[in-house]
């Protein structure tokens, strides 16, 4: 287990990530995905406390992510981001990639999001003003969805009825919520307009109480016509406890005994959280167990075949039980990878500092640990605070999503990690531990990815401080096209190797050509500049600055080799071109 950490020093926020070296270099499956906000990380403040219970991937990447958003009088409301595929907020949902609904009480908590196939939103949760199950639908832009019980709001309240804490949709896209009942095991069934199922239990409820004892279900999933569902039961101590409805509510006389499966750690506590189905109808529940190993809580896993019976195949007679070997591990939900491997997210805490940390480990599908997976299977990452993961995703692509909160001296916040499921090769140019593809600075080392004037080019690429940079674009990987005039920022101090770059002129009017200029060159200095099929070719030093006017189509190489250079302006406004920096022709100049 290779522990991901953040440091934090005067005014300077050091973000190690995988092992990135110069050049390519290959980052290991089970670490934080560095294309994902440039460090793999995303926190998310909603201007006071607030945590992530739940969290799904969209087809197209995007990232949805629902809790608790506080308010600044300390009221609770259900809050929803949603991030685009490289962790940057996605403006198109509700203008900041953020929204916050108030329910109607002080009290209301998102447990579970999913997705519909329309792309709409669904989130379940819990208000206490009137106290009951919640179940609200958006838009894809983040807006209610006033089809959905005219006002995107169903509130079902009664005395039968505690916390909900986890959902799933049906393929007819009925809306299965599950919690706490006072006489059990809570489970309503919504039709897809938002009205209760009346097919379903009893006026679209059902109860059941696995024990005498204290029993609420924690987690559900859809196993064809059949509903799932998973939690805690037990009169002196709890348990593992699975229970499986037919499609009218009634209990699966198939299934374990009369329905119920209950499966004992032997420790004194075993608390489930979450469940998944394999593709070959096995059930993975997942929780912790407190006792088994150390007298500590660790993370337990049962595998369950379609019968209920414990699949003898998968650990040690069907459970498993892992230890960070640090105080307390918490599992709280599960997913499985499209080859059959198993995905499981908590927290880690060591009782010393009291400080915890997102854990993630994946299973082989016998129930082993995956030593692929950041060398052992388990994987420990520290945002800038105390953190747990409450939820996890496998995306479309296959890397992982964790969600959950960071808590830090100013208040808890939303947040995400991105893992790689495989290993990949990174590219980091200038070895400074920020891969190219997000690097605001890849051609110079700037761990701290500077950017003062947040133009997207960090301080170590940007023009000097009073020179023109209303256009600075960057060298950046290259592959951009500009019109009018751009400044490309050089080395500011001696370049430690001759610095190529090459431009090519897309211009509409062939007399035209690339103009191409250099400026504020070093005394020691040379450049040469040259285009290909043209044996012309310019070259010069000292502080002089020098431009070259070629046919459309001309390949430009520009070389400067010894001392330094900040500026090398292209495009319109450059030397002898006379036309104006804001020409809009369509003449335009790409960087190679």
């Amino acid at each position: 287990m290779k522990r991901i950490l953040t440091t934090i020093a005067v005014g300077v926020l050091l973000l190690p990530l995988a092992v990135i070296t110069a050049g390519a270099a290959n980052a290991s499956a089970g670490s934080l995905d560095p294309t994902f906000d440039g460090d793999g990380r995303v926190v998310v403040d909603f201007g006071a406390d607030s945590y992530a219970t739940g969290v799904v991937t969209q087809p197209d990447g995007k990232i949805v992510t629902v809790g608790i958003a506080y308010t600044i009088d300390g009221t609770k409301d259900f809050g929803v981001s949603r991030h685009n595929a490289d962790g940057t907020p996605d403006s198109t949902f509700d203008g900041d990639g953020r929204v916050v609904t108030n329910i109607g009480g002080w009290n209301d908590e998102a447990a579970a999001v999913a997705l519909q196939p329309d792309g709409k939103i669904v989130v379940a949760g819990f208000t206490n003003e009137p106290w009951g199950f919640v179940v609200v639908r958006y838009n894809a832009n983040g807006s209610l969805d006033n089809t959905f019980s005219a006002d995107g709001i169903v509130v079902h309240s009664g005395a039968d009825l505690g916390r909900a804490y986890a959902m799933a949709i049906q393929p007819d896209g009925a809306v299965v919520v599950v919690g706490q009942g006072y006489q059990g095991f809570a489970i309503v069934r919504y039709k897809s307009n938002g009205d209760l199922d009346s097919t379903f239990g009893f006026g679209g409820i059902r109860t059941v109480a696995v024990t005498s004892g204290a029993n609420w279900a924690t987690g559900v999933a859809i196993q064809g016509e059949k509903i799932v569902v998973v939690g805690p039961a037990g009169n002196s101590t709890l348990d593992f406890a699975l229970v499986r409805l037919n499609a009218d509510g009634s209990l699966d006389s198939s299934f374990g005994s009369a329905g119920v499966s209950i499966t004992d750690f032997a420790g004194q506590d075993d608390h489930p959280h979450g469940l998944a189905l394999q593709s070959d109808g096995s059930i993975v529940s997942v929780g912790s167990s407190y006792g088994v190993a150390g007298g500590s809580w660790n993370y337990a896993l049962t595998r369950h075949s379609a019968d209920g019976a414990l699949d003898t195949t998968f650990g040690t007679d069907g459970k498993v039980t892992t230890d960070f070997a640090v105080s307390r591990d918490e599992a709280w939900a599960v997913a499985v990878q499209s080859d059959g491997k198993i995905i499981v997210a908590g927290r880690t805490e060591d009782y010393a500092p009291r400080l915890m940390d997102f854990g993630l480990v994946r299973y082989l599908p016998n129930g082993s640990l995956d030593v692929t997976f950041d060398g052992d299977g388990k994987a420990a990452t520290d945002f800038p605070g105390s953190d747990s993961a409450f939820a996890v995703d496998v995306q479309p692509d296959g890397r992982i999503v964790a969600a959950g909160a960071s808590l830090t001296l100013l208040r808890e916040n939303f947040a995400l990690a991105r893992y790689l499921a495989t290993d990949v090769a990174v590219t980091d140019t200038d070895g400074d531990g920020v891969a190219d593809a997000v690097d605001n600075c890849p051609a110079v080392a700037n761990p701290d990815q500077a950017d003062s004037d947040g133009n997207g080019i960090g301080d170590a690429c940007d023009a000097p401080a009073g020179g023109d940079t209303a256009h600075d674009v960057g060298v950046a990987g290259g592959g951009f096209r500009v019109k009018g005039r751009v400044d490309l920022s050089l080395c500011l101090a001696p370049c430690a190797t001759d610095v190529v770059i090459k431009i090519k002129n897309f211009g509409k009017h062939a007399e035209t050509g690339v103009p191409f200029a250099v400026g504020a060159i070093g005394p020691s200095a040379t450049y040469s500049a040259a285009c290909s099929g043209d044996a012309a070719a310019l070259s010069g030093g000292s502080l002089e600055p020098r431009e070259v006017v070629k046919v459309v189509g001309c390949t430009i190489t520009y070389t400067v080799a010894g001392g330094y250079s900040h500026l090398l302006r292209v495009g319109h406004g450059t030397g002898g071109d006379s036309r104006p920096v804001n020409d809009t022709r369509g003449d335009t100049t790409k960087v190679l």
